[in-house]
């Protein structure tokens, strides 16, 4: 080309955000939503199916009772591990699934602050294009355990996050 003339310039394709999914897995904070608990978001495809685990339709249910106890444990172990467990009534639980971080990944922070959890089972890989597809998952909550706080002994800040138990004292 002759000098002065414009020259094509390469556009680039738009990349879509990704916020932090790991194989299925995301751990969000107690601001999610406000529903004021630890939030695990897991892939349905991990998960037998979400109805016999206790959770309901996310996009149907009725937003003014509360949210369903579910036949899951979460219990979190050293490492950035989490495991889902079966939680029968008196009887022994059976893993469902369970995941170990990338190391350099930060721990799930509200772990060891809380007793229970929200889980949401979707699919992941929509919910990372567009948060409205949350509307087609299940949700529920769930007991959490943190393996390495010895049983029995209640949660730091009684299931509330390490600042409002601070502030509430």
């Amino acid at each position: 080309m002759a000098p002065g003339t414009p020259t094509a310039t390469r556009r680039s394709v738009p990349v879509v955000a990704r916020f932090g999914f790991d194989h299925g897995w995301h751990c969000l904070n107690p601001t999610f939503l406000n529903l004021q608990r630890p939030v695990l978001l897991v892939d349905h495809r991990l998960l037998p199916d979400p109805v016999l685990l206790g959770l309901e339709p996310f996009g149907r249910r009725n937003p003014l009772l509360p949210l369903p106890a579910t036949a899951i444990r979460v219990e979190t172990h050293p490492g950035n591990m989490i495991s889902l467990w079966t939680h029968p009534p008196g009887g022994p639980g059976e893993l469902l699934t369970w995941h170990r971080a990338a190391a350099g990944l930060p721990a799930w922070p509200t772990c060891d602050t809380a007793d229970t959890a929200v889980l949401i089972v979707g699919d992941t890989h929509r919910i990372q294009l567009s948060w409205a597809a949350l509307w087609d998952g299940h949700i529920g909550t769930t007991p959490l355990r943190d393996t390495a706080r010895p049983a029995g002994a209640p949660a730091r800040g009684h299931g509330q996050p390490l600042w409002s138990a601070a502030r509430s004292a």
